[in-house]
């Protein structure tokens, strides 16, 4: 078994690029800040990621997903998150 995933190292890249545009210090969509701890736990279910709302959004195949432009997250991502 490997590692647990660490927030620095494996998370924080992944909104760096992907979610900071619109979820980072200079905008707030939805008044949510990733790059803020207080703010992320809004979204973030610690120890029970299938129920956390920032799980849902990237995982969603609705219309509205995380991210809206681009491509979605790649599996090694999103499981790098749902494990953090």
């Amino acid at each position: 078994m490997g590692a647990a995933p660490d927030f620095a190292r494996d998370v924080q890249p992944i909104f760096q690029k992907r979610c900071y545009g619109c979820h980072g210090a200079v905008q707030q969509m939805s008044n949510l800040r990733l790059d803020d701890r207080h703010s992320a736990m809004r979204v973030i279910k610690p120890g029970d990621s299938a129920d956390s709302r920032l799980q849902a959004m990237i995982t969603s195949t609705a219309k509205l997903r995380m991210p809206p432009a681009g491509a979605a997250l790649p599996p090694a991502e999103i499981a790098a998150i749902k494990a953090w």
